[in-house]
């Protein structure tokens, strides 16, 4: 989905909602102990996002929404919301997560100041569980090192996906080179807790050919090659 935005600077106040009106995801049903999350293609103007759910659907609903994300960021991102232990920002709720929820809509804002037009390019919009392990638990482990995974598709065009590893909790960060050591994209930046994760990066506006993936995480650095094919 791409939303292109344009404030009026002396309106005072600024909200704009892109509303999920219906269909199976309307559907989709959680409470507080999920996690969500999209893959945000910020254009860095500094401007702000945040999710907005319906709360107690089966009571005397109202909308809860996330604290405010500042896109100052160029590429992709994941950005989460762990209802669990973020809170919530200020609207027309009562700022507690107390009932089943559903996905409402997607909310941006202006900070005064910054550019007035811009586009903001969101993915994969999804609701997932936390899993926590069991001490003694021999069935289930966390990865025992940081790897840089192939990317599946591969060739592709214009989607991949990228899946990583992490040992224990990392400041990590992924972007993509071509082979005269350009940056091309930043996909990812930012801590993530031990465990599996996946990026995406999206070629539509690259050549065909080999590029290369460099992950960071804490002192450790691997690259591995992707190939585009058009």
């Amino acid at each position: 989905m791409a939303l292109n935005y344009t404030w009026i600077e002396s309106a005072g106040a600024w909200l704009l909602r892109e509303y999920l009106g219906g269909g199976a995801p309307r559907n989709v049903h959680f409470n507080s102990n999920r996690i969500m999350q999209a893959f945000i293609f910020g254009d860095g103007n500094g401007n702000k996002f945040r999710f907005c759910v319906d709360d107690n659907i089966t009571g005397g609903g109202a909308h809860e929404v996330s604290p405010w994300y500042t896109i100052d960021w160029v590429g992709w991102r994941l950005v989460s919301w762990d209802m669990a232990m973020d809170g919530t920002g200020t609207w027309i709720g009562d700022g507690t997560l107390d009932g089943t929820l559903e996905f409402d809509s997607i909310q941006l804002t202006y900070e005064p100041g910054q550019p007035v037009t811009g586009v903001y390019y969101i993915d994969d919009l999804r609701v997932v569980t936390r899993d926590y392990l069991a001490l003694g638990d021999a069935g289930v482990g966390h990865p025992l090192e940081f790897a840089l995974l192939p990317n599946y598709p591969n060739p592709f065009n214009p989607w991949t996906s990228i899946p990583f590893t992490l040992p224990e909790y990392a400041e990590v960060s992924i972007q993509v080179y071509d082979l005269k050591g350009h940056e091309v994209a930043h996909l990812l930046s930012g801590p993530l807790a031990a465990g599996h994760h996946v990026t995406r990066w999206n070629a539509s506006d690259m050549s065909s050919g080999l590029y290369l993936v460099k992950m960071t995480a804490n002192d450790i650095s691997i690259t591995r090659k992707i190939t585009v094919l058009k």
